[in-house]
């Protein structure tokens, strides 16, 4: 894991529902974008968020 995962390991405790609103989609994928400059692959948050 990269640096600064703390915040993603505590968001992996549940599932993503298969569909998500307007606003969780775009927090999820603020989320994924600030790990991947964190130094995280996208496939790898993606994993953990289960998305």
């Amino acid at each position: 894991m990269g640096p600064g995962n703390e915040g993603l390991r505590s968001a992996s405790n549940r599932p993503v529902a298969t569909r998500v609103d307007g606003t969780a989609k775009t927090v999820l994928l603020g989320l994924i974008d600030d790990a991947v400059a964190a130094g995280w692959t996208r496939s790898r948050v993606c994993l953990v968020l289960g998305v």
